[in-house]
């Protein structure tokens, strides 16, 4: 069930483009005879009204719902298995996070939050953090100062680039001092520069609801922004879990340092 989000009943998006004499509202002596037909669901008489008049009554579920009550019933037991399937694709996504490799802090956090779900990407895979009066609304249009395939940065913007349909297990750490440098376990960790003059540092999808927890432990100030990304396959090399530890401290520099760079194939 990867990628799969609200809205995508299967029922739902066979349903052909309705006939132009069945009322959304009120029942025509067509809509009644398709209730009745859909209603009593007889194989034979649902092959031979679509042989005579080209149509699936049972597809039009949705069409015939406010005046049929069989079409309803069929209606909302879709909706009830779609929101069951969802339900279970989102406990799924939490038990991959829950079940990955934890990062124990070498020394003790101001602040350490472990997100209990996968953060959700929306149409593609990127988190940025931006500050518009220094880089301005339109962020992405700005050369980086550094720039690799996993992170890109330059005054007043970070933006990180994740795969959309693998969860992102996603731990947020702060610290008012700089913490021992971290390479076991990743496959990449960099760090990088940033000012921060709004007092917040958010990560969040540009389309998405929800941002990561505030990096920016002293409010405004002078940050470095270490960043940790590892992606964990099973056994047979399929994609099981991406990991991003992101921390932070106060402290001046903007110049990048690369701790792990990726492996060569």
């Amino acid at each position: 069930m990867a990628g799969r989000t609200r809205g995508s009943g299967s029922r739902r998006r066979a349903q052909r483009r309705p006939p132009c004499w069945v009322s959304f509202r009120r029942p025509t002596t067509e809509a009644a005879r398709s209730c009745d037909v859909h209603t009593r669901s007889d194989p034979a008489e649902l092959a031979r009204v679509h042989r005579t008049d080209g149509v699936q009554v049972r597809d039009l579920s949705y069409v015939l719902a406010d005046i049929c009550p069989s079409a309803a019933a069929d209606v909302a037991a879709d909706a009830e298995q779609e929101e069951r399937e969802f339900r279970e694709w989102e406990e799924e996504r939490r038990r991959v996070c829950a079940t990955g490799r934890r990062h124990r802090p070498r020394i003790r956090p101001v602040f350490r939050v472990v997100q209990r779900n996968p953060v959700m990407m929306v149409d593609y895979g990127d988190l940025a953090a931006y500050e518009p009066d220094i880089a301005g609304e339109d962020f992405e249009t700005n050369d980086p100062s550094y720039s690799d395939d996993l992170l890109a940065g330059g005054p007043g913007f970070l933006d990180l680039a994740v795969h959309q349909d693998v969860p992102l297990c996603v731990t947020t750490e702060t610290y008012d001092r700089r913490p021992p440098v971290e390479t076991r376990g990743w496959q990449r960790v960099v760090e990088v520069g940033y000012l921060s003059v709004s007092g917040e540092i958010r990560f969040a999808h540009p389309l998405g609801d929800d941002s990561l927890p505030d990096l920016a432990v002293r409010g405004k100030g002078h940050y470095r922004i270490r960043v940790h990304y590892s992606w964990d396959t099973s056994k047979d090399g399929g994609a099981v879990r991406q990991r991003l530890l992101i921390m932070s401290y106060p402290d001046r520099g903007d110049r990048p340092v690369v701790y792990r760079k990726p492996a060569k194939p």
